[in-house]
C-alpha cells in the first residue's frame, strides 16, 4: 500500500482520472459532495477447474444458502511447497484434500469453496460454489472456520507461507479470484482477510498474512481502484477527496498527509503541524478529532509517509532539509528514535516515497525543482545514487507519487498551481508526455492522494 505524503504537502497516491474529468471546468468548486462515486468496474472471471474436472467425490448434504458472503478468508494447506506446477499436481492436491476433510475430519465435502495451486491453477473446491460465484447471488456453507462459514468464502493456497512467499503464479491467480469473488458479490477488496483474523491459528503462515494488504491494495487496482487524487484548502483545513466528498481535520494551515494507518488496505487523512512537529492521524477519512497524535521531528522538517519495512502499515517519517537526511520511523508511536536515517539529494529538494520497483516496501526520493526532475531510489540506504532519474513538468510544479494505473509501482506526476491541474505519468520514464490530466480544485489548494476506499 504505499503512500505518502509529499513535502509541500503531497500525498502519494492518485485518482481522478481520465478524459472525462480532464478540463471539465470543475476549477473553484467547493468540492462538498462534488465528487460522484464511480460504479466499479467490470472482472474477467478467470479460468476454474469444476469439481467433476479435477475428479471430486460426490458431496454429502449441503446447504446452499440465499445470503451472499461478506467477506474472503485467505487459508494455506500446510503442506510442502511443490514444484509441479501442472494442472494434473492441482487436481491431486484437490482430491487429497477433499479425502482428507471427509475421510479425516467428518466433514461433507472440501471446508473451502476455492483452492489455488502453487501453478496458479484455481479450482472449485466445494460443490456448488463455482454456479453460485457465477450468479452473483448466494453461496455454499463451508466448513473452513468456525462462526464463519455462513459468511465468508474460503480459499485454500497450496503450500505453507510461514517463511515462503507464494508462487508469482499463485498470487496473480489470487489476486483475478477475489477481484472476481469481489465483482461478483459486490465487496470492497478490504472484506479479505486471513484466517488467523477469526480464529487462532497460524493460518495463513507468518509471510502469507503479512501480504494480505498488499493482497487487497492489488485486488482493488485489479478492479479499477488504484490510487485517487485529493485536494487539501489550508484556509480552512479541509481535505476534498474523491469519492467521498469532504473531510476537515485540526486547524487551519496545517500540512496534510494520507496513509494506511491501521493496516485495512484503505488510506485515511493526517496533518502534521509544524509549530510542535507532530502527526494527527484518523482512521477514517470524517471529520472530527484525530485517533493518534505522535510528536517526532525537528523545526522545520518536512512530514513524509511510507511503509518503509513492508509490514502493511504507513507510518511517519521526516526529511530535513538543513542536512538533506531522512528519518524513519517503523512505527506511529512517542518514542521519538528513527529506525534508520538516510542522506540523499540537495539543498531545495523536496522528499518523496513510494514503490518505485514493484516491491513490498516505500522508498525514499526526492524531486529537484531547479531541474524539474525526480531522483529515485530503491533501497533506503545511504549509498547516495539514485536508481533512476526523470524530468517531468514545469517550473513551479508540485510533484506528486501515486499508483495511477493500478498495477504494482509507483510513478510520478506533478500538479501545477497556476491551472489547478494535476499531470500524471503511468511510468517513471523521461517520455515528458503526460497520461493523466486533470483540472480541479482552487488556486491555493494542495494535492493529496491515496486509495480511499
Amino acid at each position: 500500500m504505499n503512500n505518502l505524503y509529499r513535502p509541500l504537502n503531497l500525498s502519494r497516491r492518485t485518482l481522478l482520472r481520465g478524459s472525462a474529468i480532464a478540463g471539465a471546468g470543475l476549477a473553484g468548486l467547493p468540492f462538498s459532495g462534488a465528487f460522484a462515486s464511480g460504479a466499479a468496474a467490470a472482472v474477467a472471471a478467470p479460468s476454474i477447474i469444476a469439481c467433476p474436472t479435477w475428479g471430486a467425490r460426490a458431496p454429502g448434504p449441503l446447504d446452499v444458502l440465499t445470503r451472499n458472503p461478506d467477506k474472503i478468508l485467505i487459508h494455506h494447506t500446510a503442506g510442502p511447497n511443490s514444484t509441479d506446477y501442472s494442472a494434473a499436481h492441482a487436481h491431486a492436491v484437490a482430491r487429497s484434500i477433499q479425502n482428507h476433510h471427509m475421510d479425516v475430519n467428518g466433514w461433507t465435502d472440501s471446508g473451502q469453496h476455492f483452492t489455488v495451486s502453487r501453478g496458479g491453477h484455481v479450482l472449485e473446491a466445494r460443490h456448488h460454489s463455482l454456479p453460485r460465484l457465477q450468479a452473483g447471488s448466494g453461496m455454499v456453507f463451508g466448513s473452513h472456520c468456525p462462526d464463519q462459514n455462513d459468511q465468508a468464502i474460503g480459499i485454500e493456497n497450496e503450500g505453507t507461507y510461514t517463511t515462503a512467499a507464494p508462487t508469482a503464479a499463485q498470487y496473480n491467480s489470487l489476486v483475478q479470484l477475489c477481484a472476481y469473488i469481489c465483482a461478483q458479490y459486490g465487496l470492497p477488496a478490504t472484506a479479505i482477510f486471513g484466517h488467523r483474523d477469526y480464529r487462532a491459528t497460524a493460518c495463513p503462515g507468518d509471510r502469507f498474512y503479512g501480504m494480505i494488504p498488499q493482497l487487497r491494495a492489488d485486488v482493488a487496482a485489479r478492479m479499477g481502484g488504484g490510487d485517487r487524487v485529493g485536494l487539501y484548502r489550508p484556509g480552512t483545513g479541509t481535505f476534498f477527496l474523491e469519492g467521498l466528498g469532504s473531510a476537515r481535520l485540526g486547524d487551519a494551515g496545517l500540512v496534510p498527509i494520507a496513509g494506511d494507518w491501521n493496516r485495512d488496505g484503505v488510506d485515511s487523512i493526517g496533518v502534521y503541524k509544524k509549530d510542535n512537529q507532530t502527526f494527527y492521524l484518523k482512521n477514517s477519512n470524517t471529520s472530527g478529532v484525530a485517533d493518534g497524535a505522535f510528536r517526532f521531528g525537528n523545526e522545520g522538517d518536512i512530514p513524509l509517509v511510507g511503509d518503509w519495512d513492508g509490514d502493511g502499515y504507513d507510518t511517519i517519517a521526516v526529511y530535513r532539509p538543513d542536512n538533506q537526511t531522512f528519518y524513519l520511523k517503523n512505527r506511529n508511536d512517542n518514542s521519538g528514535e528513527a529506525d534508520g536515517a538516510f542522506r540523499f539529494g540537495s539543498k531545495g529538494d523536496i522528499p518523496l516515497a513510494g514503490n518505485w520497483d514493484g516491491d513490498q516496501y516505500d522508498t525514499i526520493g526526492v524531486y529537484r525543482p531547479d531541474n524539474q526532475t525526480f531522483y529515485l531510489k530503491n533501497r533506503n540506504d545511504n549509498s547516495g545514487e539514485a536508481d533512476g532519474a526523470f524530468r517531468f513538468g514545469n517550473k513551479g510544479d508540485l510533484p506528486v507519487v501515486g499508483n495511477w494505473d493500478g498495477d504494482a509501482y509507483d510513478t510520478i506526476g506533478v500538479y501545477r498551481p497556476g491551472t489547478q491541474s494535476f499531470y500524471l505519468k503511468n511510468r517513471n520514464d523521461n517520455s515528458g508526455e503526460a497520461d493523466i490530466v486533470i483540472r480541479f480544485g482552487e488556486r491555493d489548494d494542495l494535492p493529496i492522494s491515496g486509495r480511499w476506499r
